[in-house]
């Protein structure tokens, strides 16, 4: 590759130079060494082109309009700095493209100034790299404003950031601080901390001073020198023989006059040395031979000035804002203190002098950990970006290896990339790891699952015939199905069921399967996919275990050094969109066809039923799903970025995937969930499908058996009347336990004295994974038959109590007409009752109406948030119901698995 660094400074036979020179310089020479080409362009007073290990630097001048400028009276000053941005941009762009004309730039990589030209400019691939702007140091320096002048050329700057290809952040800090300062969404942000050249580097002490205090970097009120000095002056009350060197060169945000009022009033006289700004060699002896580093500053991007002494076995007194937290380990390679507390700073120089034991052991360990730094380590990394960024990622794959958690999760995700990859006649196989036992399930939520499916025997097999028909529509020759078992069907050593509902599915992995993914990775890890391949794993954005189990594998082998990505598992993905403020991730948009993604979903008879229910709304879903990312037919992957020495903070990016669950926006239909509630409800619409007995629970004349048995159940009536099956009341059911896999208790929890012995009752009758239904009404006026007027919220509480997840409550008829309703009933007019749902419509749909419908006009004008329009269709039906249907299904395990 040819990649060029504009850079503000880069140093020539190791003259002094800004921490952004030093690491543009460590980069490029590490980058020609390993075999491409590196151009510099440097702005200089004297033009000239050099070369410096094999790296081209070409020294460039700026026009100096700027300083004209700023010499105008009022507007001059305002705008002296803005100007300037834009100079320094165009004459950055302008040595650029000369630079591209004589040989093609692959990649170009600078830092925040002076890139917006270039950023605008489609001609190559733009990366930033956040070092750090004069805006955001003076931003955290107490008592220095931000003038007009600094944030209008912040402005500029944030139009380059915004239309960078990819942004690096030295620290998971500044990273935070850059998504707080640009709220709109930004490209994509990798962590990547900077990086010191190990090589020559010697920690040997034995040389090193007795007390000496270094501060290494600009004489800067930003870098906290002012709390140095004072600092300084404590130290040398207690260590009085304490010596103290500055090494630096002034700032502007510091005056002549100023810093030597500040020197003299601190009266350490010949223990201070002010030697200025030092080249690399000069450096690198003072950090050797001194005793302590210090960082005082306000803020730090990353902290080079904390790790630079750190490789040379120095431990460092530094403030705990920004990146520096992430650099120095407290009380291992260093000590962190408020910034701008000289008495902290003090007491922690002082504790460090007088231990010798405690020097010499953070000492070695900032050495040790100063080693995770060097250039090398990521240099590999640096290029994965760049390669990135140029889209050629995998041109050297050897072969490319889907995991599938499951029979068609591959096929629904990346059918489209499969197809893509096989015209290009690359190699790609297929691995579904999870399936369905043999033989007939044995669990009541694996028996609800294969009902759904419309497969009664025969699942596995069912279910393996359908993934290879769809991979012999797409073309795929290489294919694999693992003989692990999955979730709904999996058991614990002793035989029990260890996921029995969506909820336990959607939680976190069992104890029980740490073997099972240990025994995946293995697997997986030995496993011979041929030099360079690329596995996809699924994101497990739905959180179903099997999924997060492969995502988990991902990870792992990630950091085994394999090449990775991770697919958007459909029809999860649905739900989702892109984090605005996901870090490490870079989203890999591929165009397909869908032709053959289309002939594939054809094979999947058994999930049309979850995909809209017909291959025609099931492929109407995939193709409009498919262009949410561009007019034309894409699909997308993601590559997760871990730089071999990043220290984890707590960072925006930790633990996050790269996508959120989509905020559902309100519409016109949702006043339909309003006007359900002014009808009768029944158990269809919560009873889910499955086999198995059910026992209806109060089963009166037996009006819900034709429904039971077409969901799949054999009907099994209780009551104290004539159509009950077995005689029994709701309190004592005489069945054995677990024999039941689904019980109804329909509109009669009011009517027992001790609703919670039902839950419990029903809880102890139905088998692991099965299904408890029913309604309840609250509202119903006590007229002498009814005990109890359960909420919501109490039913929700006393399922939990008894073992159950996937509670579902769903409101039924309103409160109001429900009232009038009953009222009616006990009036010689009960005839009327039958009409109590369209008077009180008539009474409460028009308000109802107008409120809905002024929240719908001013959410569409941006005026509002929909707020009314979510009450009245979310939150009313079931704070205002009178009768509520429940579902919930009887939980494996006891922990929470939410």
């Amino acid at each position: 590759m040819h990649i060029c660094f504009p850079s503000l400074s880069y140093p020539l036979n190791g003259e002094p130079t800004s921490g952004v020179g030093a690491q543009v310089r460590l980069l490029a020479t590490a980058l020609t060494a390993a075999g491409h080409q590196v151009s510099v362009v440097d702005l200089s007073k004297q033009p000239a082109v050099s070369d410096d290990h094999g790296v081209t630097v070409h020294r460039v001048r700026a026009h100096r309009m700027h300083w004209l400028v700023g010499k105008l009276p009022l507007v001059g000053k305002p705008l002296a700095l803005p100007v300037r941005e834009l100079e320094y941009s165009f004459a950055v762009w302008k040595a650029v493209r000369a630079i591209h004309k004589s040989r093609r730039i692959d990649v170009v990589e600078g830092t925040e100034t002076g890139m917006l030209l270039l950023a605008l400019s489609p001609k190559m691939p733009v990366i930033i790299r956040l070092h750090g702007e004069q805006y955001t140091f003076q931003k955290f320096t107490p008592g220095i404003k931000l003038t007009f002048g600094l944030q209008l050329t912040r402005a500029l700057q944030r139009m380059a950031l915004k239309r960078a290809k990819l942004l690096i952040s030295p620290s998971n800090a500044h990273a935070r601080e850059i998504q707080g300062e640009i709220t709109q969404v930004l490209p994509p942000m990798v962590v990547v901390p900077n990086n010191v050249a190990l090589n020559g580097v010697t920690s040997n002490g034995t040389h090193r001073s007795a007390a000496t205090v270094l501060y290494a970097g600009r004489i800067d009120k930003g870098k906290g020198i002012e709390t140095f000095i004072r600092a300084a002056a404590q130290t040398s009350k207690s260590i009085p023989d304490a010596q103290f060197v500055i090494a630096g060169g002034l700032h502007s945000s510091v005056p002549k006059t100023e810093f030597r009022a500040l020197l003299e009033s601190s009266q350490l006289n010949g223990n201070l040395k002010v030697v200025g700004p030092l080249g690399t060699k000069a450096l690198a002896e003072l950090y050797q031979t001194s005793t302590v580093a210090v960082l005082p500053s306000y803020y730090e991007t990353f902290g080079l000035a904390a790790l630079e002494p750190m490789a040379f076995g120095t431990p460092v007194v530094a403030t705990d804002r920004g990146g520096l937290p992430e650099v120095v380990v407290p009380n291992v390679t260093g000590t962190l203190v408020p910034a701008g507390d000289e008495t902290a700073l003090a007491a922690a120089i002082v504790e460090l002098l007088k231990n010798p034991g405690t020097l010499t052991r953070m000492g070695k360990a900032a050495a040790k950990d100063a080693a995770k730094f060097d250039v090398q380590n990521v240099r590999a990394l640096t290029e994965q970006l760049y390669q990135w960024a140029i889209g050629d990622t995998a041109e050297n794959a050897e072969a490319h290896v889907f995991f599938s958690p499951h029979a068609d999760d591959v096929v629904l995700s990346c059918g489209g990339t499969i197809e893509a990859l096989l015209k290009e006649n690359k190699r790609v196989q297929v691995i579904t790891v999870f399936g369905p036992q043999d033989g007939p399930a044995h669990s009541a939520f694996a028996r609800h699952i294969h009902r759904k499916w419309r497969i009664d025997t025969g699942a596995r097999i069912r279910r393996m015939q359908e993934d290879a028909e769809a991979l012999r529509a797409l073309g795929v020759n290489e294919h694999a199905h693992l003989d692990f078992v999955e979730a709904p069907e999996r058991c614990s050593g002793d035989g029990t069921m260890l996921y029995a509902t969506y909820d336990e599915m959607r939680g976190k992995p069992a104890a029980a399967d740490e073997a099972l993914i240990e025994q995946i990775f293995q697997k997986a890890i030995t496993s011979d996919f041929g030099a360079g391949a690329i596995l996809y794993f699924p994101l497990s954005l739905g959180q179903h275990v099997d999924h997060q189990i492969l995502y988990l594998l991902g990870s792992r082998l990630l950091a085994a050094g394999k090449r990775v990505r991770f697919y958007e598992d459909y029809p999860y993905a649905e739900n989702f969109e892109c984090d605005a403020h996901k870090l490490n991730w870079l989203p890999n948009v591929v165009p397909v066809p869908l032709e053959g993604k289309l002939r594939a979903l054809a094979a999947y008879q058994s999930q049309l039923p979850g995909l809209g229910g017909s291959l025609r709304r099931a492929a109407q879903r995939v193709r409009r799903f498919s262009k949410r990312l561009d007019r034309s037919p894409a699909e997308r992957n993601w590559e997760l970025i871990i730089a071999p020495n990043l220290r984890e903070t707590g960072g925006p990016g930790a633990g996050k995937l790269p996508l959120i669950p989509l905020v559902q926006r309100p519409t016109l239909r949702d006043f339909k969930k309003f006007i359900d509630t002014f009808r009768w409800h029944d158990l269809e619409e919560v009873l889910p499908v499955g086999a198995g007995y059910c026992a209806d629970v109060g089963c009166g004349a037996g009006r819900h058996r034709e429904l039971v048995e077409s969901r799949g159940y054999k009907w099994l009536g209780l009551d104290k009347g004539a159509v009950a099956q077995v005689k029994s009341d709701a309190l004592t059911l005489p069945l054995r336990p677990e024999s039941m896999n689904a019980v109804v208790a329909w509109q009669m929890m009011e009517y027992v004295d001790d609703p919670a012995r039902v839950f419990a009752e029903a809880s102890r009758v139905l088998s692991t994974g099965g299904s408890f239904c029913g309604s309840v009404s609250f509202l119903e006026p006590v007229h002498g038959r009814t005990y109890f007027n359960l909420s919501p919220l109490a039913v929700e509480k006393l399922l939990g109590e008894s073992g159950f997840s996937d509670i579902t409550i769903k409101p039924g008829l309103n409160g109001f007409t429900l009232l009038l309703w009953t009222w009616l009933r006990r009036t010689p007019i009960r005839r009327l009752a039958w009409l109590t749902p369209a008077l009180i419509f008539l009474l409460l749909a028009p308000l109802a109406t107008a409120l809905f419908a002024t929240s719908w006009f001013l959410y569409q004008l941006g005026l509002g948030h929909g707020d009314l329009m979510r009450w009245i269709s979310q939150t009313a039906p079931l704070e205002f119901a009178g009768h509520v249907l429940f579902c919930a299904r009887k939980r494996a395990r006891n922990e929470n698995c939410t």
